[in-house]
């Protein structure tokens, strides 16, 4: 991997097994080279840590952006609506 790809993508977390790690990175990639939206902090709403995939709560980053298609958030916005969360 290009450094120019780790800047886009995020630096691994130390921590992660080799599964968390690669599903990680893979979110990364999609985030970084798909829907082209800079990494977020996460994993809380007031943490300060940058992970490759997370998705910012920016101004501009549409909420469904989290989701493969509009089709699955709209379902999902629509399964929230029913249930008592």
């Amino acid at each position: 991997m290009k450094n120019s790809d780790k800047q886009l993508i995020g630096l691994p977390v130390k921590s992660d097994n080799s599964f968390t790690h690669k599903a990680r990175m893979l979110q990364g990639w999609y985030r970084a080279f798909v829907l082209k939206i800079p990494q977020g902090y996460g994993p809380t709403k007031n943490s300060r840590r940058l992970l490759p995939n997370m998705i910012p709560c920016e101004e501009g980053i549409l909420p469904q952006s989290n989701f493969l298609n509009k089709m699955i958030y709209d379902d999902v916005i629509r399964r929230i609506k029913r249930t008592d969360i």
